[in-house]
């Protein structure tokens, strides 16, 4: 994908935790070892999702995570800046510093309509389309 690993990791992990129907917080554990990734590693990805309000972490014995948010309300786009900012829909793809102000890149033209689709489709994707059975293939799709 062209977000980061770790954003990557996130997705998957509020994916898991908007499909759990069991009405418990979702343990770190459980989300470690259905990602594969080590415990603290899954707690520092988490951190940004608590921190911005996507995740409420709940402690004690039954402690865990839940959505702060309805998976509806909750979109693709949101996440990547979550963890990643906001580079990715609104920054030169070559990484030039002042790409359209007021020159542009010979890229320029070609990436921006790009760019803004990329945007769209990553608004429009909720956390509800991403979770629901059977999403694996678009979760790869999108991730992979």
């Amino acid at each position: 994908m062209i977000a980061s690993k770790t954003c990557e990791l996130a997705i998957r992990a509020l994916i898991l935790i908007a499909q759990d129907k069991s009405g418990e917080p979702v343990r770190i554990s459980y989300l470690h070892e259905e990602l594969e990734v080590g415990f603290s590693f899954m707690t520092k990805i988490l951190q940004p999702l608590t921190h911005s309000g996507v995740l409420v972490s709940l402690k004690g014995a039954k402690g865990g995570l839940v959505l702060n948010k309805k998976p509806e309300e909750i979109n693709l786009k949101q996440i990547v800046e979550i963890m990643d900012g906001d580079t990715l829909f609104t920054k030169c793809a070559l990484g030039l510093p002042k790409c359209g102000h007021p020159e542009t890149c010979a890229f320029h033209e070609s990436w921006t309509p790009v760019r803004e689709l990329l945007t769209q489709t990553f608004q429009q994707t909720t956390l509800a389309q991403l979770s629901k059975t059977g999403s694996e293939s678009l979760l790869n799709k999108l991730v992979g």
